[in-house]
This record gives structure tokens, sequence and C-alpha cells, in this order.
């Protein structure tokens, strides 16, 4: 038994009735909890900057026909409570309570969510297998005020740390949720960005200063917007909530280790993994493609040597912070897990999280994965339960925290 003996707690969702807002038309359109099927929502943290949650559901004829239409401007009021269904007092906590925009197929642009060329292959959004009452449909939501204040355009000339001018920055764009890392800087003086958008103006201050030594999260999720360290994990998390998950995969003879869902212990959360994690491993291809053996050449041509493996690459910096970045991209994309869980808080989902990982002697001796980790994609199924009630099962991927 890797973990204490204790009982875990199965996490439920429920789904009120969702308020559908037509441009132009006071009113509203009401998509039953009843009628909903599934949530989806998929989290890429590298390369997109918003989730891509999508709802399938038998939906009014009308309804349907509103929803295909590409003319007509929907919102949606998305009501989500999650409680603990072994409890024996099952008191309902809000998960979600917001409003999002409605994108059909042909509105739906993968480019739209990206933070790269990198794009997400759209599924067949909306299908019309026809019943009596009611049509199949699937659609997508997107939370377009978010996109809309880091779509701003701004520039900025100030004085002052690099942590504050970060803050600032999101400030003025209206954002009020962001959970970052203090930046440690030398630099001193002033600091001038040229008109951008939010991810320009990161990325020229990231080229021109240097933002961490690792690569950076920038991610704009459901509730919170996070700007945090690759390595320094688990600082970059609101007071009093946990920083740490530990993720146990225990001998299958065990009666615990079919236990599934969470627990908070001491502050971390506790989680069994009920089914073997997929290993990927990847040493010599990354070696290959990334490279690790990095040649710096910076603005005043000094020269600086990072990394003893791999392909030589060249690269020509303003600041050397981008080099250990690209060298810590190489030897962080050796290696990463694919878990599923089943039954869990969906908090313990978060790129600010340090993933521990331990399992049982048996498997570390062919796959050693025991260490710690940090997510690089999720992807969350609520699906009907009885009503308006769901069920939760993800699959995350974890990569191998390097320093």
């Amino acid at each position: 038994m890797l973990r204490p003996i204790q009982s875990l707690n199965q996490y439920r969702y429920e789904l009120s009735n969702i308020n559908i807002a037509k441009t132009g038309s006071d009113q509203p359109i009401i998509l039953l909890a009843d009628n909903v099927k599934s949530i989806t929502i998929i989290n890429n943290y590298i390369n997109n900057i918003v989730p891509i949650i999508q709802i399938t559901a038998n939906v009014e004829k009308l309804l349907y026909s509103t929803l295909t239409s590409s003319e007509t401007e929907l919102t949606l009021h998305l009501l989500i409570y999650k409680y603990i269904s072994n409890s024996d007092i099952q008191a309902k906590e809000i998960y979600i309570n917001k409003k999002f925009s409605i994108l059909n197929e042909y509105d739906y642009q993968p480019s739209d969510l990206a933070m790269s060329d990198t794009e997400i292959a759209a599924a067949d959004s909306i299908t019309s297998s026809h019943t009596e009452q009611t049509v199949a449909a699937s659609f997508y939501l997107i939370d377009k005020d978010n996109l809309e204040r880091y779509r701003q355009i701004k520039s900025y000339s100030i004085s002052g740390g690099m942590t504050e001018l970060i803050a600032l920055m999101f400030k003025d764009r209206g954002f009020t949720s962001l959970l970052m890392n203090s930046i440690p800087s030398p630099y001193t003086g002033p600091i001038i960005i040229p008109s951008g958008n939010l991810l320009s103006s990161l990325e020229y201050l990231n080229y021109r200063y240097g933002i961490f030594n690792t690569e950076y999260i920038f991610y704009m999720d459901i509730n919170d917007n996070y700007l945090i360290d690759k390595i320094n994990l688990g600082n970059a998390v609101k007071a009093g909530s946990p920083s740490i998950v530990n993720l146990y995969f225990e001998d299958n003879s065990l009666v615990e280790a079919g236990e599934s869902g969470n627990i908070i212990e001491n502050g971390i959360y506790i989680c069994n993994i009920m089914i073997p994690p997929f290993v990927n491993n990847l040493d010599s291809y990354s070696e290959m493609v990334l490279g690790s053996n990095i040649i710096s050449v910076d603005v005043t041509d000094n020269i600086q040597k990072i990394g003893t493996e791999g392909l030589d690459r060249i690269l020509y910096v303003f600041n050397h912070k981008v080099s250990y970045q690209s060298n810590h991209k190489a030897k962080e994309f050796k290696k990463s897990l694919t878990i599923n869980l089943i039954d869990i808080d969906i908090n313990i989902i978060n790129p600010a999280m340090i993933y521990n990982v331990a399992a049982i002697p048996a498997f570390e001796l062919i796959n050693p994965i025991s260490g710690s980790y940090r997510i690089n994609e999720s992807s969350i199924s609520l699906n009907k339960s009885s009503n308006n009630t769901f069920n939760i099962s993800a699959s995350i991927v974890l990569t191998k925290i390097v320093k």
C-alpha cells in the first residue's frame, strides 16, 4: 500500500437548465439540463490560449435551426455545481457560473484559440439525426470577453520591475484573475513595449528582457488566467488552495487500489490511478528534433554554450533566458505520461499544480515513472448519469519536471 488507508471522495456534477440569449431578442431560449448528454472541456496549455468546450444535447428543432445559423449571435449562461456523492451531506459548490458565446461548426475556427500556428482539428460539430421532438446537436462555447481583452492593442513605456509591468498589462486589459509567479529579473530601468496584443507583448518582453529561465505558460482558463514558470510550479495558486497533487498507482490486488476520486490531506490532493499510466518515452527523438546542445550568441557577440547532448544549434538572442528556455524544452520533451482519472474534483486539473507520481515497485522496475510532473494537456468529460447529474472522467498528459 503506497498511500495511507482511507476512503476517497467521489465527485458528481449537477447542471442547471441553460439559458440561451439571442442578439436582438428579449425572449430567452431554454435548453433543459435533462436534454444535455455530455460536456467536454479540452485544455492544451501550450498551444492554445483558452479551453475548448463542447456541449452535446438533444435540442428542439427551432433551437437547432438557430444554432446552425451563422448569422445569429448567441450567448449561453452555464451554471455547473459539484458535490461529493458518497458524503452524507451533499453540499453543492459552484464550479462554473459564466456566460459564453456559442459557435457552430461554421463559426468555430481553431486558429482563434491558438497561441501559435498549431491548430486543432474540428470535429463535425452539428449533426442532424432527427427524432420526433428533438434533434441531436453539438456546439462549441468560447469566452469571447476574455478573447477580446487578450486582443486589445496596447503599448507601454514605464520604469519599474518586470512583475509589476506584466501585472499592469493584464489589469489594463480588464483581467482580474491573474495567477502569476514572481519574475526574478536583474534588469532595472525603462522598459518600452511596442503596440500589440497581450501575447505579442509578452513575447516581446521575453525576447528582449527575459521572463523566466524556463518556458512560461500563458493560459486563460475558465475561471482564472495564468502566467507561470514551468519549473517554479506550485506557487501560482490561490491562498488556501492546494498546489500539489499526489497520484498513486497501487497494487491491483488491494481493495483500496480500486477506489476512484480524491481527497485533500494536509493541504495536498490525494488521488488514485486505477488504470496503468501510458508511458511516452521520446529520448532520442527529442534530441533529434529539438536538440539540447545550444550555442547562444547575444547582441554583443558574447557566446554561451548550454547543454551537453544532442545536435548543435545556434541561437541569436538579446538575453540568455531565451537560450535556457530552448534548452529546457528539449529536456522536458523526453518523457510524458497519459493518466486516466475518474470521479475527481475538477480543481485538481490545473496548470499551476505539481503532480507527484508514485508507483508500486513491480511497475516501477519496468517503467520508472515516479517523480514530479506538470500538466501539459487534459480532456475532461462530464457524461450524463441521471436527469441533470453528470459523472466525470479525465485524461491528462503529464510532462516530467526537469531542472
